[in-house]
């Protein structure tokens, strides 16, 4: 057998140049996640151009891609802290690999990654992440997920109480009776463009800017995500759904499928349907609609809230890995990383607090708007 090598890419155009062989990893993997594939890690790295260095681990055998992982470093208080490439507000990214010998050649590389930290959110404890002997792991949330090996409708009946679903049902008969209500699934880049952008000022009128934590609301993010959602369309990964009612948009969904995974990665509804549920009937109906082309799993990705437990199978936790510490600095980051982590997990784990944070970070909204 040929001999294994790792080498490390600072490059995009290197990335770009085994985009193949790199995206049939991400396909192959026992969860094969959407955020570790080349052209959302492409567009990261666009956006993130100038502050963040790729350090994107890659593993090869006799001119052969078998393993990776995609990383990225930035300074932080003088200290160079390696990060997980696609992003803190995504999670379930773990190290590619073929086989054994090549995963446990991109974990013995962790420690030779030019920076003297390593930060990885959002992984797994099944992962082979979780397993690299430098990190000390904490949960930060947790993701649910649903099975559904034969189909939605059997998932929901198994999964939601009759008294829930009469209840479901009512709802739509509310959400009818306001107007005539439509589904649309987009896929092609083009209606996936169109779409976001008109979901984009659903986003904006569902959450306040204080309070929302992701990436949906300033114009560059928000390029950069269309162009994420462009290529992955392109590559056949894109499920957009959109609920209308009398022809105005009442809630949209926006998901990836790999394989047989989905992934549910941002939705929103109009306040003014909210009696009607519009979020629970377009989620109805996306799942129905993955399962129909052979997803057989959904992850519904961090935050435990009610509407996704109640159409959960499980749960996993999402850690934070932190370790590989060089030198004194990086020590001391290390130990306000964990520390700022406790503080995050505190606060999340009581209500009181919770609420008191939500309404404080509203205020100050309202006070600089």
């Amino acid at each position: 057998m040929a001999a294994l090598r790792v080498r490390v890419l600072t490059d995009p155009a290197e990335l770009a140049a085994i985009a193949g062989p790199w995206d049939a990893l991400v396909r192959n993997a026992a969860l094969p996640c959407p955020f570790a594939l080349q052209p959302w890690l492409d567009e990261r790295m666009r956006r993130l151009a100038g502050r963040v260095s790729p350090a994107i681990l890659v593993a090869e055998r006799g001119g052969e891609v078998v393993g990776g992982l995609p990383l990225g470093v930035e300074r932080r208080v003088g200290v160079r802290v390696a990060g997980l490439l696609p992003g803190d507000t995504v999670s379930h990214v773990d190290i590619l690999a073929a086989d054994e010998e090549a995963g446990e050649a991109i974990v013995a590389a962790l420690a030779t990654v030019p920076a003297d930290l390593i930060v990885a959110t959002g992984i797994v404890p099944a992962s082979r992440l979780a397993q690299a002997p430098g990190f000390r792991l904490v949960e930060r949330e947790r993701s649910p997920f649903l099975l559904m090996p034969d189909g939605w409708d059997a998932a929901y009946t198994g999964l939601v109480s009759s008294r829930r679903r009469r209840e479901h049902a009512r709802c739509a008969r509310r959400l009818a009776a306001v107007g005539e209500v439509t589904f649309s699934d987009h896929r092609t880049p083009e209606a996936v463009v169109a779409g976001l952008e008109e979901a984009f000022a659903l986003h904006d009128g569902r959450f306040a800017a204080a309070v929302d934590r992701s990436d949906f609301r300033s114009p560059v993010d928000r390029a950069t995500h269309l162009s994420k959602a462009r290529r992955l369309a392109e590559a056949g990964h894109v499920r957009l759904a959109l609920l209308r009612v009398e022809g105005e948009l009442a809630a949209f969904g926006y998901s990836l499928v790999v394989g047989d995974v989905g992934w549910l990665f941002r939705s929103a509804i109009a306040e003014r349907f909210v009696i009607g549920q519009p979020g629970i009937q377009l989620l109805h109906h996306a799942l129905r609609e993955m399962a129909a082309e052979g997803v057989t799993r959904v992850e519904f990705l961090g935050g435990a809230y009610p509407y996704k437990l109640a159409h959960a199978t499980g749960e996993v936790p999402l850690l934070q890995a932190t370790g590989y510490a060089a030198g004194a600095p990086a020590r001391v980051v290390l130990a306000a990383q964990r520390a700022a982590v406790g503080a995050r997990v505190t606060l999340k784990r009581s209500e009181t607090l919770r609420r008191a944070y939500v309404s404080s970070r509203r205020l100050l909204g309202r006070r600089a708007a």
